[in-house]
């Protein structure tokens, strides 16, 4: 029985990864050292097949074009992405460990960091009482 439960999750995260058949599935990349570049990234996932693409990492940036310490990693296939993020969740690169997520969002990848820092400003001010 509990294999069938462990089944079912990994079945709803690979039908959860593949919402968009038009990409490639997707992991986000949090905590990532603001000097990295794609170059460490890559370093980092060899040994996975990325999607067959240059473009299979996308550094995210913040609205001002700085680092935010976060990108989205673009895999050949869901068990791929799935098996990326069960081996290496939280493995250093650097000094810093990263948080490897499932991407869930449906939108576009430079839309969600700035609706994150949005966010962050609104609640600030809410409940901190900063101003900035």
């Amino acid at each position: 029985m509990a294999k069938t439960a462990a089944h079912s999750a990994q079945a709803f995260r690979c039908m959860s990864i593949l919402h968009d058949r038009n990409r490639p599935p997707r992991l986000r990349v949090r905590g990532l050292p603001f000097g990295a570049r794609k170059e460490d990234l890559l370093e980092f996932f060899k040994g996975y097949k990325l999607a067959p693409s240059e473009d299979s990492i996308l550094m995210i940036l913040t609205k001002d074009k700085k680092p935010s310490g976060e990108a989205f990693v673009f895999f050949a296939d869901a068990q791929e992405a799935l098996r990326a993020q069960r081996e290496k969740h939280l493995k250093f690169l650097g000094n810093r460990y990263l948080e490897l997520l499932v991407d869930f969002s449906l939108g576009d990848p430079q839309g969600w960091i700035y609706t994150r820092e949005l966010s962050e400003q609104i609640n600030r001010k809410r409940y901190i009482g900063d101003n900035r």
